[in-house]
């Protein structure tokens, strides 16, 4: 540091020490040459992320992670993927599990929260999910109101126990994190059912004030009796119902198998984004079997040393992996 920083020195001084063209073009050298020391120095200091964990409300621990990267990268960048590959920053959010840290965590006796407040309890504790950002809990919720089983949503909480905007098994609804309130399930059920007892209640009072005027016949002499349908003048015969056709169940489908191919740097952070997107929903099912088998293909076009291979038959051995050779 000390070497590039003398270098920047004689590069701003330039003029004062009359460099001709080929000092010049030596001091810029000499300064990206110390500035990519630089780098690698850094990297080879700074390769270690602390990340603090808390199991509930057990004490704070902490995580150490071997960063990697190239020269290239910038520590921030490395620091984030890291975080990402070992499922320590959240970029997507399954609303069954916000439903269940909610039930865990923050709902108690509250019927209601504001969403405000449920990102800033996100951002503070450790022992919810790290969510990169507030747009992930934004989705999180939008997603999750296509159902009726994690939470309802609403712009407003009034203190009568009403709510403005409410949202309740909505597909495609649209939320703001900065506004609104995330409602119980049992109790988004609960104000449903009220919603429409009211709305039907409503709608048979309609049905009575159009009935006060009793039938009245085409002559206008108010209750005599309409002409039974016939041949002739009068309302035409009513056809008979017919009955819709009888459309078979489509199949049930019993068995599912999955294949993906997942870069071996991405491989942590992709399988979690799996198991949060698509296994969460399978092993809800009841009475669903779900076999995880992980297959790897390596190819090495100047052979498997000695060292490494009975370094990998060795650490498999240990973790229960099964090493099936190919020569070639």
């Amino acid at each position: 540091m000390r070497l590039y920083l003398a270098w920047k020195s004689v590069e701003e001084d330039s003029e004062q020490l009359n460099l001709d063209m080929h000092q010049q073009h030596m001091v810029k050298s000499q300064i990206r040459h110390w500035d990519q020391t630089v780098n690698v120095r850094l990297q080879e200091a700074y390769d270690w992320l602390l990340v603090p964990t808390q199991d509930g409300i057990g004490p704070v621990q902490w995580e150490a992670l071997r960063l990697a990267g190239t020269g290239g990268e910038n520590l921030a960048v490395r620091a984030g993927n890291k975080m990402e590959e070992s499922g320590h920053l959240v970029l997507s959010f399954h609303p069954q599990l916000l439903a269940g840290e909610l039930q865990t965590w923050l709902w108690r006796d509250h019927r209601h929260l504001p969403i405000q407040e449920v990102w800033t309890c996100y951002a503070r504790y450790l022992y919810l999910s790290r969510l990169r950002d507030a747009s992930v809990l934004k989705r999180a919720v939008e997603e999750g109101l296509a159902s009726k089983e994690h939470f309802g949503y609403a712009k407003a909480a009034h203190d009568d126990g009403t709510y403005e905007g409410f949202m309740f098994g909505i597909i495609g609804a649209r939320i703001s994190v900065k506004e609104g309130v995330l409602i119980r399930p049992d109790v988004a059920r609960a104000y449903e059912e009220t919603l429409k007892k009211r709305d039907g209640k409503h709608d048979d009072e309609h049905d009575d004030n159009e009935g006060t005027g009793g039938d009245k016949d085409p002559g206008g002499s108010g209750g005599g009796a309409v002409d039974p349908p016939g041949p002739g003048p009068g309302p035409r015969p009513i056809d008979p119902p017919v009955d819709p056709p009888i459309v078979p169940p489509p199949p049930k489908v019993r068995r599912l198998n999955l294949f993906a191919n997942v870069p071996p740097e991405r491989l942590i952070g992709k399988s979690s984004e799996i198991f949060q997107e698509v296994l969460t929903h399978l092993l809800s099912l009841d009475g669903a079997e779900v076999e995880v088998n992980l297959d790897i293909t390596v190819r090495i076009p100047n052979g498997l040393p000695g060292h490494v291979r009975r370094v990998i038959n060795e650490n498999a051995r240990v973790l229960g992996v099964q090493v099936v050779e190919y020569e070639e």
